[in-house]
C-alpha cells in the first residue's frame, strides 16, 4: 500500500450517532494478546476485581501467540462474569485484533485496555459514569515502576487536536461502529492517534476520566524500550504526512535543536539505571522521527 493510499477517511457528522446507554449498561473489556502468557493473568485478576454491578464481560483476542496466552486466558472462566476468547491462527496486529473483539459482542459500552498492564479496581465503573455523558473517555496511566507518577493519558498539541492511548480508552459502541473501528492498514501507534482525530473531526471529543485508571507495564529491557520508542517515532512521521500541520504541528527549529543538545549532554549520565531509561525514550523517539522524515518525505524531527 503507498502512501497515497493512507489519506483520513471521510468522517460523517458524529453529533445524531451516540446516544447516552440506559442504566446498567452492558460493558464489554476488548483486550488484545499476542504472546503476552507472562503477564496476562495479572490484567484478567485485575478486572476480576471490578466493581461494577452491572453486565459486563471480558473479550480477549489471542493474536496468533505462540507461548500459551490462549491457555491462561481459558484459565479465567470461572473466575470472570462473562468471557471470551477469540483465536487468530496469525498475527493480525492490535488494530484489527481490537477490532475483531469489538465486533464480536453486543455491549452498549467498549473498554480497551492492554494484556500486560493492570487496571484500578473502579476502572469499568469509572467509564461507565463518564459515558453517561460523554461519547468517549481516556483515564490516566501510572508507570508501573514509578505508580504515583502520570504519563500522559491524553494528549493536547498546540493545534487542539486531542487522541486517547488504545490502551485506556472507552467509547459508546454504537459511535465505535460509525466510525468503523480501528484503521488496520496503520501501524498501532498511528492508529489510534487516527480513530482519536476521527472522532473530533465527526464533532465530538474524549473526556478525561481520572478514575479510570491502569499501571502501565514499562517495557522491562533497554533493547524493547529503544524499538518500541523508534517505532513510536517513525509512526509519528507518518502520522504527519497523513494528517499534516493541524494533527501534527511540528515542534520547532529551536525545540527540536535543544532536545538534541539535552541528549547528546545527558549521555553520559546514562549508567544510572533510570537516567539510561528516560535517555532511551528521547532518543529513540528521535530517531524514529528522523527515519519516518526520511522514509515518508516529510520533515518531522
Amino acid at each position: 500500500m503507498g502512501l497515497d493510499d493512507l489519506a483520513p477517511w471521510d468522517v460523517p457528522d458524529l453529533s445524531e450517532v451516540s446516544r447516552p446507554p440506559g442504566p446498567n449498561p452492558r460493558v464489554a473489556v476488548v483486550i488484545p494478546a499476542r504472546n503476552a502468557a507472562r503477564h496476562l493473568a495479572e490484567q484478567l485478576e485485575a478486572l476480576e476485581a471490578q466493581d461494577y454491578e452491572g453486565p459486563w464481560e471480558v473479550v480477549v483476542v489471542d493474536d496468533g501467540s505462540t507461548d500459551g496466552t490462549r491457555a491462561v486466558a481459558e484459565g479465567f472462566r470461572e473466575r470472570l462474569p462473562a468471557l471470551q476468547v477469540i483465536s487468530v491462527p496469525e498475527p493480525v496486529g492490535s488494530p484489527a485484533a481490537r477490532n475483531i473483539g469489538a465486533k464480536s459482542t453486543d455491549a452498549d459500552i467498549l473498554c480497551f485496555c492492554d494484556a500486560d498492564d493492570r487496571v484500578s479496581t473502579r476502572w469499568i465503573s469509572a467509564f461507565v459514569e463518564a459515558l453517561a455523558s460523554a461519547p468517549a473517555g481516556a483515564g490516566p496511566m501510572h508507570p508501573s515502576d514509578h505508580p504515583d507518577r502520570d504519563t500522559q493519558p491524553w494528549g493536547r498539541s498546540p493545534a487542539a487536536a486531542s487522541h486517547a492511548s488504545s490502551a485506556n480508552f472507552a467509547m459508546r459502541a454504537d459511535l465505535w461502529r460509525a466510525l468503523g473501528g480501528f484503521r488496520e492498514d496503520y501501524p498501532s501507534h498511528l492508529s489510534e492517534l487516527d480513530l482519536s482525530w476521527r472522532l473530533q473531526r465527526g464533532g465530538l471529543a474524549y473526556v478525561s476520566v481520572p478514575d479510570a485508571e491502569i499501571w502501565y507495564r514499562i517495557r522491562d529491557d533497554a533493547w524493547s524500550l529503544w524499538r518500541q520508542r523508534v517505532r513510536w517515532g517513525v509512526e509519528q512521521a507518518l502520522a504527519r504526512r497523513v494528517y499534516g500541520a493541524e494533527y501534527m504541528p511540528h515542534p520547532g527549529v529551536l525545540s527540536t535543536l535543544r532536545a538534541y543538545v539535552s541528549l547528546v549532554a545527558r549521555l553520559p549520565l546514562v549508567v544510572s539505571s533510570r537516567r539510561r531509561r528516560e535517555w532511551i525514550k528521547g532518543a529513540g523517539l528521535r530517531l524514529g522521527r528522523l527515519v519516518g522524515s526520511v522514509r515518508y518525505r516529510v520533515l518531522y524531527l
